[in-house]
């Protein structure tokens, strides 16, 4: 009962404000760990913690099987054009040297859409999707 207590107060932090509540679930996770060295303590404090991880940096639950995907996705629009993008970095340090340095500052801003292109246009295993025209 007490341990189901708990986890009600744990999952309400969630719903108040992000960084105090953070701090209280890791301070609470803490207490039942010094209390108790139960399994039941660790594995709530290890469901609390991805919890909280999931809420602050949604970048931090990335399975291994996610990047493999969007490896395979980048891969993907990488082998089928690769002349292209190489073709606008050439572009972009051609113009920089010839009109001004601070077209050197596209550079940065090329990963954005090839980015954006692997992801909407390739699927899990890196082939082009067929349903885009559709």
């Amino acid at each position: 009962m007490l341990l189901l207590c708990m986890v009600v107060e744990i999952n309400q932090s969630f719903l108040s404000n992000g960084d105090d509540s953070a701090r209280r679930v890791t301070r609470l996770g803490r207490d039942l760990e010094s209390e108790d060295q139960s399994h039941q303590v660790r594995l709530l404090r290890v469901v609390v913690l991805r919890k909280l991880n999931s809420r602050v940096n949604p970048m931090v639950t990335l399975t291994t099987q996610q990047v493999t995907t969007m490896l395979k996705q980048l891969l993907g629009l990488w082998k089928d054009t690769w002349w292209l993008w190489l073709g606008f970095v050439l572009l972009t340090i051609g113009f920089s040297l010839l009109l001004g340095l601070y077209f050197l500052l596209l550079l940065p801003c090329l990963p954005i859409p090839f980015v954006y292109f692997a992801i909407n246009r390739y699927d899990e295993d890196g082939s082009e999707k067929r349903d885009l025209g559709a």
